[in-house]
This record gives structure tokens, C-alpha cells and sequence, in this order.
């Protein structure tokens, strides 16, 4: 293995390898003018940045004064703020429980083990500062007459007449970025490869379970108290199928964003209208995935080969308020087909919609492949042209026989829609 990674260009191991490459220098897998030729690489770019220089031009690299640093500005502060808007997903908005209209809503019970803290993603940076899903949820109403209280687990019976005492209840779960236990001060980094709730994973751990640990705290807040939100803090989906099923509002968004808790409250407040999508299908069951090691999609992984009905489909996600698709055009254009067609903000508040573009090709296995996508911005009310480019190329697929890109047969089916389970527009396109 470390003959052909060298021989076809690799000129650095991420993690130490020394030995296997001594190994197979010892062996004789390995010629000198290909040892040569690979550092010869990595000297030629230290040297070029100067790293092999007496006085290295990065050893005093300046970042800002400790009174002016970039990611203490307001600038940046915002721009992490954005980011993290964008990315929250909310999946579910029964009877409109979101946004929480604090003209009427004047008791807020918090509760889950995800609401006091910003966990570190793993491989992620650490935040300079964190502001919790708690802390942002206080600061949106300081200065108001609502009352916030908080309570991480039900071990007595406690939460549920906290839940009883709350016009809205708003759960705060999801899994461990570092796969280590939850004991607070005492917190721990779990060994390599272990971790202490089946549900997590990272690097070296495979999940060994779908399911959320804290599923049954949302039961039994939920029991208390059926105004109950969901926010979801998690790396990666969990097949909540009883938490999809009966609880009104559900939110998901993921790791380590130092405004984690401010954006988690302008989307739950609505100072700011969701519009992320789900980059992966939710399945409702483990059983719906094939043998972990059956690295075959075509056996049935992601929305394209996937046979079960999953809990959320890829592309998933709503918003506070509606769109509607009409017109739908395809004209070529050189070497490109223009897939245009219009977008109609029908609800109240502006918005974001992420219009998707599929294609179906005959006698392709696959239901439908993802070709395209833009996030559009629609004032209430108004409608927008919107267009999308698809080069020709995007539209082959791999021709085993020809061992080349080619059409297959005379025509495609292009899809438009809101998600790969939400299609609103269709057109077959003559090659």
C-alpha cells in the first residue's frame, strides 16, 4: 500500500507512518529515485514559503493585538452569527408553534443536556467564546416580562411540573461531538475508539446505534406539556421516529458555533426565517441501511437507491413561510441546458427557499441525481425568475462499456422541487 501511494504521487502521511515506510523501503518496495522525487516535493514548498529560512517569515505572524483580535470584532461576531443562521434546519411546525410570539408566551421551560454548553466538534476549532442555547434563548427576552427556567434531566419527576408550569417547553439535545461521558465539571475526552452512548461516533467509532439516548426526556416533557419544541444539536441524523411523530416543533442544527445559542434563538423567536437543508436522508430504522461494511450505495444508501420511507428525506427543511413553483422552461444554451422557471413567496414573512434540480435518466437505477441548487431570496408575496445552469457533461452517466462519459438513450427527465421527495416541476429534455 505504501509503494502505490508513492508511486502515484502522495508525498505526506497525515498521521506518522515511519515504520511502514521503513518497512517497505527494507523490503525493497521502494526505489531511491521515488524517495527522492516526493521530498524533493515537500522541500520545494517549505522552501518557497520560507520555512527553512533563519528567521521564518510565520514565526511572528501577527493576528491582531491582544486588545483588537479579528474574532472579538463585531464583524466577525455577525458573520458567525449568519453562517450559523443559514445552517439551522427546522424539520417540523405543527399548528405554527414556531416562531414563539413572546406577546403571548410569558413562561419558558428549558430542559436537555445540550442547553447549558457549545461542545468542540471533533476535528473542529475551538470557539474564542460560546453562547449557549440557554444563554441565547435568556438574551432574546431580557428586558421582557418572560420568565426562563431550566432544568438539564427529569431524575424525580421535577421536569414534568416544570413543563406544566411553562406555556412552551423547548428540549435541548443531541450527541457528543468527542463521544465522552456527561459529567460536567468532571468531563472526560474518551479513550480513542471508545465511547460511552451507542448513538455517538466519531473518527475510529462507528455508530453502533440510530437512536437518541435522550429520546425519553422529550417523552416525558412532552407528556407534561404537548407545547413542546425540539432543538436537535447533533453531528450527524437519529431516527427520532416517536419525537417526528408527536412532538409539534422540531429544530436540528449542528456543533461548535461560538453563536450557536443567539442564532438558535433568532430562528426559535423568529428574527430570522430558516431555510437550511438536510444533507443526508434520515432513515426511520437501522434496518433500512445495508451491512455497514456494504460500501455499495446502490444497495440501497442515500435518497438516490433508498427503498424505505425515511423519517426526512435529502434536501429536507420548511420555513415560516410557503412557495410556489410555476413555469418551468428548459432551453440549450452552447454546451449548457438553462432550466428557468418562477418562485412565488405566497406566505406573510420573507424568506429563503433552497430550490433543488434533479435529473432521471432511463434505465438508471437510481431514483434521481442531484444536479443543482441555489438558496433564493423572495420578499412576501413577490415572485422571482430564477435560473440554473446545467453543462451537458452533468447530464451523462458512466458508460461501462465505452468506459466513458455518455448520454444515456435520447432524452432526461429534469426535476425541480423543494427536496428530493418534494418535486414541484418537471420537463423531459431532448438530447
Amino acid at each position: 500500500a505504501v509503494q502505490m501511494a508513492l508511486d502515484a504521487g502522495l508525498s505526506r502521511f497525515i498521521d506518522s507512518r515511519f515504520e511502514q515506510v521503513k518497512a517497505a523501503w527494507d523490503a525493497g518496495f521502494l526505489s531511491e529515485a521515488t524517495v527522492n522525487e516526493r521530498t524533493k516535493a515537500n522541500l520545494r514548498t517549505m522552501l518557497r514559503l520560507g520555512l527553512m529560512d533563519a528567521e521564518c517569515p510565520y514565526d511572528q505572524q501577527s493576528f491582531g493585538s491582544d486588545e483588537d483580535l479579528p474574532w472579538e470584532r463585531q464583524e466577525f461576531k455577525d458573520k458567525a452569527r449568519l453562517v450559523t443562521q443559514k445552517s439551522i434546519v427546522l424539520l417540523k411546525n405543527e399548528k405554527n408553534i414556531l416562531p414563539i410570539d413572546i406577546q403571548k408566551v410569558k413562561k419558558i421551560a428549558v430542559f436537555g443536556n445540550r442547553a447549558e454548553k457549545v461542545l468542540k466538534d471533533w476535528y473542529g476549532a475551538k470557539p474564542s467564546y460560546r453562547v449557549s442555547p440557554l444563554e441565547g434563548i435568556q438574551a432574546k427576552v431580557a428586558g421582557t416580562d418572560v420568565e426562563v427556567k431550566f432544568q438539564r434531566w427529569d431524575s424525580d419527576g421535577s421536569a414534568q411540573e416544570l413543563a406544566r408550569w411553562a406555556d412552551v417547553c423547548i428540549v435541548c439535545v443531541g450527541n457528543h461531538p468527542g463521544t465522552s461521558p456527561d459529567w460536567d465539571s468532571q468531563s472526560v475526552q474518551s479513550p480513542w475508539a471508545y465511547g460511552t452512548v451507542a448513538g455517538d461516533g466519531r473518527e475510529a467509532l462507528d455508530r453502533r446505534s440510530l437512536q437518541l439516548e435522550t429520546e425519553d426526556l422529550i417523552k416525558v416533557v412532552w407528556q407534561a406539556n404537548h407545547n413542546t419544541v425540539v432543538t436537535l444539536i447533533s453531528s450527524f441524523p437519529f431516527a427520532i421516529n416517536w419525537t417526528a411523530k408527536n412532538v409539534p416543533g422540531i429544530v436540528h442544527l449542528t456543533q461548535c458555533s461560538q453563536e450557536l445559542g443567539n442564532a438558535l434563538a433568532d430562528v426559535l423567536f423568529g428574527d430570522y426565517n430558516p431555510a437550511g437543508r438536510l444533507t443526508q436522508t434520515w432513515v426511520s430504522d437501522i434496518l433500512d441501511l445495508p451491512n455497514m461494511l456494504d460500501y455499495d450505495i446502490r444497495h440501497g444508501r442515500t435518497y438516490m437507491y433508498a427503498k424505505a420511507k425515511p423519517i426526512y428525506p435529502f434536501g429536507y427543511g420548511l420555513s415560516y413561510t410557503r412557495f410556489k413553483y410555476s413555469r418551468m422552461k428548459v432551453k440549450k444554451d452552447g454546451d449548457n441546458y438553462v432550466v428557468s422557471f418562477r418562485l412565488k413567496n405566497t406566505g406573510k414573512r420573507d424568506g429563503e427557499e433552497v430550490v433543488q434540480l434533479y435529473a432521471k435518466f432511463r434505465g438508471d437505477d437510481a431514483s434521481k441525481r442531484l444536479r443543482g441548487f441555489e438558496r433564493v431570496a423572495v420578499k412576501a408575496g413577490e415572485t422571482v425568475d430564477v435560473k440554473m445552469v446545467v453543462p451537458a457533461d452533468d447530464l451523462k452517466l458512466w458508460d461501462t462499456e465505452k468506459h466513458a462519459w455518455a448520454f444515456s438513450g435520447k432524452r432526461v427527465k429534469l426535476l425541480v422541487g423543494a427536496s428530493s421527495a418534494d418535486i414541484r416541476l418537471s420537463k423531459r429534455v431532448r438530447f
